[in-house]
């Protein structure tokens, strides 16, 4: 059984805004040995904005401006499609950091494989404990996040954000492994 198109924009909409937490992720193009690298100048990026972002920390920050330059600057683990047909829940989303994705038959978990190559900016491999702690991060009661309501889909996610619950083992999300992060739902 394949999730419902609600279903799965939900989940959707919640990794592309709040896990496009990891810069520079993407594969890098290995550079001709034979060309010498010159020393790297700064790097202006130029597009139409409305007003100044007042942040760009993709877990705290709201707006309009600020979203289109988290989503310019960072890769979730899913992407939006380029067309999207709403009939078709399979081709709402391409792969972002993770390689691939598997639905439970119930439709409730979601299992994400991540990609190998996916590395932090500074080279450091991006590991599935990376976003259970910019999750978690989100999550915090005593870090009021505006799009934390995303997560309420997650089994036990808005106790934890409302403070009901302390115990994070009982959130919905794991990384059993560096490379494997595991989404629970509620429904």
């Amino acid at each position: 059984m394949y999730p419902s198109p609600r279903s799965l924009l939900v989940v959707t909409l919640a990794l592309v805004s709040l896990t496009t937490v990891f810069p520079a992720c993407r594969k890098k193009a290995q550079p001709d040995e034979s060309v010498i690298e010159q020393p790297r100048s700064p790097v202006a990026i130029t597009g139409p904005l409305y007003y100044e972002p007042e942040a760009i920390d993709p877990g705290f920050a709201f707006g309009a401006a600020e979203g289109m330059v988290i989503f310019n600057l960072f890769e979730g683990l899913l992407m939006p499609a380029p067309t999207t047909n709403v009939d078709d829940p399979k081709k709402l989303v391409v792969p972002g950091v993770a390689e691939s994705f598997a639905v439970s038959e119930d439709g409730l978990t979601y299992t994400f494989k991540l990609r190998a190559d996916a590395k932090w900016s500074n080279g450091d491999p991006l590991t599935s404990e990376d976003f259970v702690y910019s999750w978690r991060r989100v999550l915090d009661p005593k870090k009021p996040a505006d799009y934390a309501v995303l997560f309420w889909e997650i089994e036990g996610a808005r106790d934890y954000y409302d403070g009901t619950e302390a115990d994070w083992s009982k959130v919905g999300i794991k990384a059993p492994d560096a490379q494997t992060l595991v989404v629970k739902l509620n429904t």
